[in-house]
């Protein structure tokens, strides 16, 4: 039985209620930063790992809410990257004062749309920046190789069994 309308986008929803509400400045909680900071490197492992298990066609099949968790997961780790690195070091963004901030630059840069009132002007934020760059370009090719073998897939006609 697949999953209703209302659990697909409740995972997404819980995503995002999570990077709102859950504590990153390190006054409010020390351990949630450090925490945060270990589980969003293993998300990004495991998204990778997933897309390219993917690529490699296996026999599992991502389905539509994967993708876009896994598309979530990678803004919401770079996202808090950005805003734990502009909350600690205030020279690093122009601009980026908040988590929504941090969000809105993180899918305007995986969007490339760029439109530059919030920017990195710090040497460690270019460097995030550069590192989300690179990510995106592996991910948005590994997306890319999936739909092509996907719509490939489709368009083959079934053999006749004469």
């Amino acid at each position: 039985m697949s999953r209703s309308w209302l659990a697909n986008v409740a995972l997404p929803l819980g995503l995002l209620l999570v990077y709102f509400l859950v504590p990153y400045d390190a006054d409010r909680a020390p351990v949630g930063v450090l925490l945060g900071v270990l589980l969003s490197v293993l998300a990004l492992g495991v998204v990778g790992a997933v897309i390219f298990r993917e690529v490699e066609g296996g026999d599992r099949r991502l389905g539509v809410v994967h993708l876009i968790l896994a598309l979530e997961a990678v803004l919401m780790t770079f996202s808090f990257a950005y805003y734990l690195v502009a909350s600690s070091a205030p020279g690093q963004f122009a601009g980026l004062h908040t988590r929504l901030d941090a969000l809105y630059f993180s899918t305007t840069t995986l969007t490339t749309v760029g439109y530059g009132d919030i920017h990195a002007s710090g040497q460690v934020a270019r460097g995030l920046v550069t590192a989300q760059h690179v990510f995106n370009l592996v991910v948005v090719g590994a997306f890319a190789a999936l739909l092509r073998e996907r719509w490939a897939s489709g368009r083959r006609s079934p053999e006749r069994a004469d």
